[in-house]
């Protein structure tokens, strides 16, 4: 797990523009390539106390959270 604030700066968040948030993301090796990473939204809670992501749970859609990959070189 990475525990980390981050503050949002990009108008294309809309209600999320400019909120800082305490975020937890998860990370594991790709279990398809076993050499790639990647991540996840754990839990994501801005500093008003709205809870967007609740145990891997976008709390907007209902939904877990999708996974991210990480991208290969641009040099491979």
């Amino acid at each position: 797990m990475l525990k980390i604030t981050v503050r949002n700066a990009d108008p294309k968040f809309a209600e999320f523009n400019g909120k800082t948030f305490w975020t937890v993301f998860l990370k594991e090796n790709d279990p398809q390539t076993e050499k790639a990473f990647r991540i996840r939204f754990f839990q994501s809670i801005t500093t008003e106390g709205k809870i967007v992501v609740k145990d891997g749970i976008d709390s907007r859609f209902g939904k877990p959270s999708p996974w991210l990959y990480k991208c290969r070189s641009a040099l491979s």
